[in-house]
């Protein structure tokens, strides 16, 4: 069973949660994984078919910034 937290809809004007889009983009970078449920629930066969595309697409270029950005080599061991 789905739950989604973040909503989408414009008809009772409500806004999307900046913090809750930022903690999934930060997650999928500690092992979890970004997913589309339009592919997982078989809605389209695959993303060249969706126009969300470019958004997916950014989604995982800002997901890899962040590792980047945020991943730094503390230190070193050798074990000799």
């Amino acid at each position: 069973m789905n739950e989604n937290n973040i909503v989408i809809s414009a008809t009772d004007k409500r806004s999307l949660d900046k913090m809750q889009i930022a903690l999934a983009i930060k997650n999928s970078t500690y092992g979890e994984e970004l997913q589309c449920d339009l592919l997982t629930n078989e809605v389209i066969n695959s993303c060249s078919d969706c126009n969300l595309n470019l958004i997916c697409e950014g989604l995982e270029m800002v997901a890899q910034d962040y590792l980047e950005e945020t991943t730094e080599l503390v230190n070193s061991f050798s074990f000799q």
